[in-house]
């Protein structure tokens, strides 16, 4: 009878420990929903359409080493294709 009643406690016990990481587990996953939540509502709120900022630069188009190479200037094109 004692076996049986140690059995049962020790099954209660790992049961009990169970429940609580699933309800821990259960709160911080609503805390995280809440925060995402937030988080866009803020963003819509402010309105932000990306997540990361950009800098608009006045030289966005031009490559930090010039063209690459094989390009060729579009001013010294003819109009037959031939490179002047």
């Amino acid at each position: 009878m004692e076996a049986k009643y140690k059995k049962t406690m020790q099954k209660n016990e790992r049961l009990r420990q169970k429940m609580e990481e699933l309800r821990a587990g259960f709160y911080q996953k609503l805390v995280d929903d809440m925060f995402f939540f937030n988080y866009r509502i803020c963003m819509k709120k402010y309105g932000i359409t990306q997540d990361t900022p950009s800098y608009p630069t006045d030289d966005e188009d031009v490559a930090v080493g010039g063209p690459a190479k094989g390009d060729r200037d579009a001013a010294k094109v003819s109009p037959s294709g031939e490179q002047t």
